[in-house]
């Protein structure tokens, strides 16, 4: 681990926050919680606009699907916070756990796959009809989507069962 890293790691977990995360039990599972919610919010918010999408709900207008929007992101803030207060719990062990590091990656891309479907394919959907049909990429962006979820899912539940190793 380079030099920068350790101190990095060692700040984040004697900061205020680490200290308050570690010191308190009742906090974390809140945290726990609260991480569950903003998975619910964010995921089934997902499910309902990529479901669209694909076409396996057409009886939904895109315009309503796509009011979720808002849904999800509010999701996911409380998960990068909720998510935050975690790593400042124990970075060293986070920092070195394979399922963290892939959950991480996967949240890259599903972001990156997130901006590319609103700053190129969103244009498109302002022409389509209510009921109507998306083009492939939308289609592949909105697959996408549901597999690398449903991955950082399992990669966060994996999480656990790599700190019980203690890796």
């Amino acid at each position: 681990m380079p030099h920068w890293q350790f101190v990095a790691l060692h700040w984040l977990q004697n900061s205020a926050l680490g200290q308050l995360m570690t010191g308190s039990s009742w906090l974390y599972t809140a945290m726990l919680m609260l991480h569950f919610t903003g998975m619910a919010m964010l995921f089934g918010a997902m499910m309902l606009i990529d479901l669209r999408l694909l076409g396996l709900t057409k009886q939904v207008p895109l315009e309503a699907a796509l009011s979720f929007v808002p849904v999800a992101l509010i999701g996911f803030i409380i998960n990068f916070v909720t998510g935050f207060c975690f790593f400042t719990f124990d970075p060293f062990s986070f920092s070195r756990n394979p399922a963290f590091q892939v959950k991480m990656i996967l949240v890259l891309i599903a972001g990156l796959n997130a901006l590319w479907f609103m700053l190129v394919e969103g244009r498109k959907l302002k022409v389509l009809a209510p009921y109507g049909d998306v083009d492939g990429a939308m289609k592949f962006s909105a697959g996408l989507s549901i597999g690398i979820w449903t991955l950082i899912i399992v990669c966060g539940r994996m999480i656990v069962g790599f700190q019980n190793l203690h890796i």
